[in-house]
């Protein structure tokens, strides 16, 4: 479970920011959190994050998928003289030198864990692990620099004198030591690294090939979830009465498509899972009409609505399955508001939820905010120099409930929106000149 998120010298982030899923002691509906050891209220399930076009919003995102690859991946994925992915913040032209520098707070079998480091191009250049067992701070290993005779690796970990000396030469400069730690099976480093590694999920892509392609391990064509899935088709398309998993013929022809996307490494792990798998299934949905006649649509000829509906619910399942956290970017894209609710609304139920799953999305959708709580609402603007800030809903003061923080949002009180002035006025005042 994530319990906080921080980064610094990221994209447009240039100073520290920190996104905090702990809940504040206010007083909002939805009133279910998550219980958690030394936390008297409790953990939030979801985080909505709001600001105008181009304020920062997709790159708090991204810094926390970066983390979740580079804690997962930079051992394996990585070669010796591979440069580490490098997105500082970049002012009239000009890229920052300083490294990039993020971290994040996690509970694993109820301890808290803060893990973090700082990292350039090239190397990383320091990385730190911290637990709190008992409420008390305890320094697991420090890391700094490239001189390993520095690296301090506390005796509690019980790594013995030949193990640790394995994962310390094994640590390449542009690896991370908690994730060459995971690859030796290194106890309590390896449960964190795992965990880390698990606790976030990112989003499927929409776009494939025209329609959505499934597995037949993905939740949205298991019997187990099929009342759910057509509860949700149901309330976007009043005609559909069931939905049918049918194989795949044209796996050859959505390979090639999906290869010559104009982003192919959006699409790696689809890739591969077609690739290795004969099974992949197509959803094909029943419809009905006003005479009882029923008929099925090819997938590709269904709304883009009902393409984005059955792409995200399998993602949220998924999560919700897991236990983990899913990252959406723009959950309301082509989906219709009240559909966005309900999907928020399975990770705000102790029911639908038992896990402990988490959501973490971007909206630009001001009725959302009428289902979250102060605390669960965050707004980023972009100054001036084109620094992004994060301000917590809960920070501002005089917002007595929801209604006052659609109210305040709606208003622009809140920042988080775009500045038109008299954008209408100014436009037609344009098009007259240019008459």
């Amino acid at each position: 479970m994530l319990l906080r998120f921080g980064a610094q010298n990221f994209r447009s982030f240039r100073d520290r920011v920190e996104l905090s899923f702990v809940s504040t002691a206010q007083r909002d509906a939805p009133t279910w959190r998550f219980p958690a050891p030394g936390l008297r209220f409790g953990v939030l399930p979801v985080v909505g994050v709001y600001g105008a076009n181009a304020s920062g919003k997709s790159n708090l995102l991204a810094a926390l998928r970066a983390l979740r690859d580079h804690v997962a991946w930079s051992f394996v994925a990585l070669r010796p003289d591979q440069p580490i992915p490098f997105t500082p913040f970049v002012l009239q032209g000009q890229a920052d030198t300083a490294p990039v520098a993020l971290d994040v707070d996690v509970l694993v079998q109820g301890v808290r864990y803060h893990f973090g480091y700082r990292h350039t191009e090239q190397a990383v250049v320091q990385e730190w692990l911290y637990a709190w067992p008992g409420g008390r701070r305890q320094v697991l290993y420090h890391r700094e620099g490239q001189d390993t005779g520095g690296w301090w690796l506390s005796p509690s970990l019980r790594l013995g004198r030949g193990l640790r000396g394995q994962i310390v030469k094994a640590t390449r400069p542009n690896a991370l030591l908690l994730s060459t730690a995971a690859q030796f099976n290194a106890g309590l480093l390896g449960e964190v690294a795992t965990a880390i590694g698990e606790a976030v999920q990112t989003e499927s892509p929409i776009d494939l090939h025209g329609h959505p392609v499934f597995l037949p391990d993905h939740p949205v064509v298991q019997d187990q979830h099929r009342a759910t899935v057509l509860r949700f088709l149901e309330a976007a398309d009043l005609g559909v009465k069931d939905i049918k998993p049918v194989p795949l013929k044209r796996r050859d022809e959505v390979l090639e498509a999906l290869r010559q996307q104009r982003k192919p490494e959006a699409f790696e792990e689809v890739v591969k899972a077609l690739a290795d798998d004969d099974n992949a299934v197509e959803l094909w949905l029943v419809h009905e009409g006003a005479d009882g006649t029923r008929w099925t649509l090819p997938p590709a000829q269904e709304s883009r609505g009902t393409q984005v509906l059955l792409a995200r619910l399998n993602d949220l399942l998924l999560a919700l399955e897991l236990g983990s956290m899913l990252v959406l970017d723009e959950l309301d894209t082509s989906l219709h508001p009240d559909l966005c609710r309900a999907l928020v609304g399975l990770f705000t139920d102790p029911h639908s939820n038992p896990r402990g799953a988490q959501l973490l999305f971007t909206s630009h959708d001001r009725g959302l905010l009428s289902a979250l709580r102060r605390d669960q609402v965050v707004l980023v603007d972009k100054d001036r120099e084109g620094v992004s800030h994060l301000r917590s809903a809960a920070d501002f003061r005089g917002l007595r409930g929801r209604d006052d923080l659609l109210g305040a949002h709606a208003q622009g009180r809140l920042g988080g929106v775009p500045v038109l002035g008299d954008l209408a006025g100014a436009l037609s005042r344009e098009a007259g000149r240019g008459a």
